[in-house]
């Protein structure tokens, strides 16, 4: 392969070339094209090289993406695989922003089909659907998948795969069975990287207890990987991400952080354990979590359940208190933040590189919330909330905790203690109520708002 900055017969000038010219290309684009040459014996592998060599030469020269880590390599059979380093979003950070997706959904017409059977569909951002079978028990599945969150292969098929399992354990359902989704850069990544993603699913899926059956693969620039699960319940078990009312108690079972500490991790700006943890934290399954809920002095009072992913806590919980629906913004909530459970690498990370380590996922959760005009206000009264909490309240999360409403601080007190005692349950906190908006715009002091951190000792006295 031969590359030049000019054509062959002008390889001694720097002026622009003419057939540049003739393209109507930029002068500033075209003073800064290269040309590729190939010979008769020129391989697609040897293109490959020679892509990814250009392509590393110039990605530090980038002023966007400068000090980043790198998404043009090629790994042998062998050689250690870091999966970051092939992508350039992470987890559920990588989602589609919550505005645009708002308008591509606007654009697209309802479907004419109307079946009396499907109990849950798309018009509540929920986190499954679900499909009443007519003899008591209903149908829930999902889909999810996205780009590495970790560097190792194995350890990135774990988390995807409790990140797709949570959906259905969200809903208060069993899961049944799954289907892999695939996406992989064969010609950058050995295949045995792939088939380490795929033992780390399958492994998953047997600690929950179901087969992962079948799937499909496609041909991609980045590896993706998730998981299509299919559950069932009977239908009175079955709990939503709306239906909670003023004097809820919220629940939350996972800490929050690791979107920030996984930006930090893949920036290199963290030391010791840091990724151990990160990697703990979003490989462990909602399973034990969901199983307490599911228990018989605890199921009838959770009123509303979800789980806390991309959006983040402040964004899955404005769904919650029914952001879509008509008159629901009678209803706010207030977090305590100083008792939120935060992950103390991702609190450190902040506390010492500020914005440098805040994923762009949680800086289109802000600007989401800000325009719904409930990017969570702060509490004026008593101990003034820190601002790492404040972004952590944001965070984009993947694979994170359940989040459940309980009528009753006596059940939510009841339901954190039970699941304390759970084995496999990473945490369990009390971490703030349903309150009128009334309650919390007297609370906030200022502009009306749906979302109040608010200091414990405080919180209470309305």
């Amino acid at each position: 392969v031969a590359v030049s900055a000019g054509a062959a017969c002008h390889s001694d000038s720097i002026t622009v070339s003419p057939i540049l010219q003739a393209m109507h290309v930029p002068l500033d684009y075209a003073m800064g094209t290269l040309r590729v040459s190939g010979g008769w014996g020129l391989t697609p592998q040897q293109v490959m090289e020679a892509g990814v060599t250009v392509a590393a030469a110039a990605l530090p020269l980038l002023p966007s993406v400068s000090g980043s880590a790198p998404v043009c390599q090629m790994v042998e059979e062998g050689q250690e695989v870091k999966l970051t380093h092939f992508t350039q979003g992470q987890g559920c950070a990588c989602k589609l922003r919550p505005l645009a997706l708002e308008r591509v959904l606007r654009k697209v017409s309802a479907s004419s089909v109307h079946d009396p059977n499907i109990l849950v569909g798309n018009n509540t951002a929920d986190d499954a659907c679900v499909y009443d079978m007519g003899d008591g028990t209903a149908v829930v599945a999902t889909v999810d998948f996205f780009t590495p969150v970790c560097d190792d292969p194995y350890t990135f098929g774990m988390i995807s795969a409790s990140n797709a399992l949570s959906d259905v354990y969200a809903m208060a359902s069993t899961p049944l069975f799954a289907l892999a989704i695939v996406g992989f850069p064969s010609t950058r990544l050995p295949e045995s990287a792939l088939a380490q993603i795929l033992q780390g699913g399958t492994d998953k899926c047997q600690e929950a207890g179901i087969a992962v059956v079948g799937g499909h693969t496609v041909e991609s620039p980045e590896p993706l990987f998730g998981l299509c699960v299919f559950g069932r319940a009977p239908l009175s078990d079955i709990r939503r991400n709306v239906g909670v009312s003023q004097g809820d108690w919220l629940v939350l079972t996972k800490p929050l952080g690791v979107g920030v500490l996984s930006t930090a991790i893949k920036k290199g700006l963290t030391e010791g354990g840091a990724s151990q943890t990160a990697c703990d934290t979003m490989a462990a399954l909602n399973l034990y979590a969901a199983e307490v809920v599911a228990g018989p002095q605890h199921k009838d009072n959770v009123t509303a359940l979800t789980d806390v992913t991309g959006f983040g806590l402040s964004g899955h919980l404005l769904e919650m208190l029914g952001e879509a629906e008509e008159g629901s913004d009678t209803l706010a909530a207030v977090l305590h933040w100083d008792s939120l459970p935060l992950i103390p690498e991702a609190v450190t990370a902040l506390r010492t590189y500020g914005n440098q380590v805040v994923p762009g996922g949680t800086d289109n959760n802000r600007e989401w919330l800000r325009q719904r005009g409930a990017a969570p206000a702060l509490c004026p009264s008593g101990p003034l909330c820190p601002t790492h909490t404040e972004i952590l309240a944001v965070d984009a999360q993947t694979s994170g905790g359940l989040l459940i409403a309980v009528k009753g601080k006596a059940e939510a007190d009841a339901l954190v203690s039970a699941l304390s005692a759970k084995e496999g349950v990473p945490c369990a906190c009390v971490i703030g109520r349903v309150v009128s908006k009334a309650e919390a715009d007297t609370l906030h002091k200022g502009d009306s708002t749906r979302l109040v951190l608010a200091h414990s000792s405080v919180a209470g006295e309305v």
